[in-house]
């Protein structure tokens, strides 16, 4: 009778393991996810702006930041 009740809380034991796993290894990808889609919105942006004479003129000291984002 134990042997019989051992069996199936063993497997919701290692299902609940896996899926608070599982949970895990989503929620790390989605934080990752959304710090890449961050860099690339704020690259785009800079982008944008480096196309700007003006802007790349105020940034004569910093125009390498520019060129790096462009070889992006």
């Amino acid at each position: 009778m134990f042997r019989d009740l051992l069996t199936p809380i063993f497997s919701l034991v290692c299902i609940v393991i896996a899926s608070i796993l599982s949970l895990d290894k989503l929620c790390q990808f989605y934080h990752i996810y959304q710090i890449m889609a961050s860099k690339l919105e704020s690259e785009q942006w800079l982008l944008h702006q480096c196309s700007d004479p003006v802007f790349f003129s105020n940034m004569h000291t910093h125009t390498d930041v520019c060129f790096q984002v462009v070889k992006k």
